[in-house]
């Protein structure tokens, strides 16, 4: 079969140039979409950044995405640690209504130094019941750093295959 290609190459030459355009176009995609990932790994400085919403310290992008461990005070400020255990978090959702609720949610971390990906599961984004925390949807996920696992992650959180929010945060020892 490969020599039937080479074959048929070497006979129409002419292929060769939309051919060639072909891959230099698709190496120039993977490159550029590698590249906004580096840059933005550069660009989210604020490490576990915070922000209070009716009392409640939160760590995320203040009027988009907010994780809160309901094992804290309401003021405690999330740590987190490469120490393999797991933790479930509430994630808080600011946007339209109907635009989050029976939506599914992901988180995505990328280390800034080893571009090691981590995806968090996946789950159902609800309605927010809980009025002490003024968003318009509320969902839950566990997340976890293994030992080793230190240092700045960007945080993306997609919601419905798009980008909801994102942000960096400092994983300690």
């Amino acid at each position: 079969m490969g020599r039937g290609i080479i074959f048929y190459l070497k006979k129409h030459p002419k292929i060769w140039g939309p051919i060639l355009v072909f891959i230099l176009l698709g190496v120039a995609i993977w490159m550029a979409d590698n590249k906004s990932t580096e840059d933005e790994l550069n660009i989210e400085n604020n490490l576990s950044p915070t922000f209070t919403s009716n009392g409640f310290e939160l760590t995320g992008e203040e009027g988009r995405f907010g994780m809160w461990d309901p094992a804290n005070e309401p003021k405690d400020i999330l740590e987190f640690k490469a120490n393999n255990q797991v933790t479930l978090y509430e994630f808080y959702f600011w946007g339209e209504e109907e635009e989050l609720v029976g939506e599914t949610h992901r988180l995505v971390a990328t280390n800034e130094n080893t571009r090691e990906q981590k995806t968090f599961q996946e789950r159902l984004i609800e309605t927010n019941q809980n009025e002490e925390i003024p968003a318009q949807a509320l969902s839950a996920g566990r997340v976890s750093f293994n030992e080793g696992e230190t240092g700045s992650w960007l945080f993306k959180v997609y919601v419905d295959g798009k980008v909801h929010s994102s942000f960096s945060i400092d994983v300690k020892d």
